[in-house]
Order: C-alpha cells, then structure tokens, then sequence
C-alpha cells in the first residue's frame, strides 16, 4: 500500500508523491484523509470494514468512535466531487464499512468494443456473436438481443418471461438459489464478472460459452436487474478474463 500508485478513471492516485489528481486536478487532502482513500484503494472493490480503516489510519491505541471516520470519510467524499447519496469510488454498506467502487475498464475480448469504462457485460455485447439477456428484480426475463436468432437452439420468444437461468446447465439451478446467490453477491459487493461454463442446447448438446453479467441496483441497494451476456466459445469466442479485481463467480471455473 505504502507504493500504491493506480489510475481509476479521471482519479488517479500517486502514494510516492502523496498526490491525488481527479481528471487532472490535484486534490488537496489531509493527511487522514489520503490515508483512508489508500486503505479503501489498495483493495478495490472489496469491503473494508470501519474496524480495519481506523487500525490502518490511526492505530491500534486509537479510542474513537466510527462517528469520526464517518466525518473524514464525508469530507474526503466532497473533495472527490461525490456524496453518500451519489457515491462515485466510495460506496457505504451499512453495517459493515466501506468500498472502492471504481468504474471498471472493458473486458478485452476478440471484437469486444474498446470504449474505456465499459461494464464487463456491455464489453462483451460488441462480440458478434453475443447474445444479452436482461431480466427484472425476480430474474425473469425482458429482453433478448439478438431476438431474430434461436439461442442455443431455443426460440428466444419462449424464453421471454421465464425466470432465469434460462439455459440448461447453468449452475445456479432453480429461481430460489439464484435469487438467493444474486442477494449474496450484492451484500459482498460484488456487481460484475466473467467466467467460463458449460451450457447444454435444447437438443442435449453441450457447449462452452464466455460469460459476463452485471448487477444493477437501486440506492437501497435492491436488484434492479440482471444482465447476462453468453458468447458461445464453440462458434470462435475465446476465455474471457475479468479486468475487474473479482475474479469470484457463483461457480468454480472450468
């Protein structure tokens, strides 16, 4: 952490320095300050708990309350150009503590668009052999793209209003355990990631196929809903690799 030096969109951060920059303007932190975006920095994406940022910051030996963490937290909040309600790279979970929460960058993946800041999901989706499907906050399916192509030989229109996963093989297995796993998922913060499974078609045949989804959420932090990209990894797809720091999936990989 002492060496941390990470560009996360238009915040770049240079520990050597002692320098935070925010699309180009240096940030004029505390010392307490920078110190609590370096812990909550050096593990994107993961939740640091309040016991573990006043450890890191100010010791063992400190005996203050988190009400004083919360304060620098909202002060560094406003420097960043951000608040609790329209969090930027610092998210709150209650109870717990807090999380980096950068925007990631794009998946790299053959004919993927390269537009900087692209969600894992919509990464893949300039595959040309994506298929995308959308679902509501129970997981049922709204929306297919392509529609005009069977999805692994299944009629997409079938496929519209049933709950997800839809493709045989999927090894969340039921609606219950997916809702279940998806509520987990969120808790730990976790909101996109690639993986590598094997899907059965509608006639038995089974296939691999990249994966991405991502996970949407209200302010509450309710699902708002999924989106789930499949690129068929038999019709030329490679393995995709995450550029986010999950690497965590509901299964183990292939």
């Amino acid at each position: 952490m002492r060496d941390l030096e990470g560009r996360f969109g238009d915040l770049v951060i240079d520990r050597p320095a002692w320098e935070v920059r925010l699309a180009g303007t240096p940030v004029d932190l505390t010392r307490t300050e920078f110190e609590i975006l370096l812990v909550l920095a050096s593990r994107p994406r993961h939740v640091v708990s309040d016991a573990e940022i006043v450890r890191a910051v100010w010791g063992d030996g400190w005996f203050g309350d988190n009400n004083n963490l919360a304060v620098h937290v909202s002060k560094l909040r406003g420097k960043l150009g951000e608040s609790g309600q329209r969090p930027r790279y610092i998210r709150t979970v209650r109870g717990v503590g807090y999380r980096f929460d950068p925007d990631p960058g794009p998946v790299q993946h053959p004919g993927a668009r390269r537009t900087a800041h692209v969600r894992p999901c919509l990464g893949m989706r300039g595959h040309p052999d994506s298929i995308e499907f959308r679902t509501d906050d129970q997981l049922r399916v709204v929306s297919i793209e392509p529609m005009g192509d069977r999805v692994l030989g299944h009629d997409p229109h079938d496929l519209l209003g049933r709950y997800f996963p839809v493709v045989d093989g999927y090894p969340w297995g039921s609606h219950e355990s997916a809702l279940e796993t998806i509520g987990i998922l969120i808790a730990s913060g976790v909101r996109d990631w690639t993986a590598r499974h094997v899907v059965v078609t509608a006639d038995g045949t089974p296939r691999h196929a990249d994966i991405a989804a991502c996970i949407y959420v209200d302010a509450h932090g309710r699902l708002v809903e999924l989106r789930f990209v499949l690129v068929e990894s038999d019709r030329g797809g490679g393995f995709v690799e995450s550029r986010t720091s999950h690497r965590w999936g509901p299964s183990v990989r292939a």
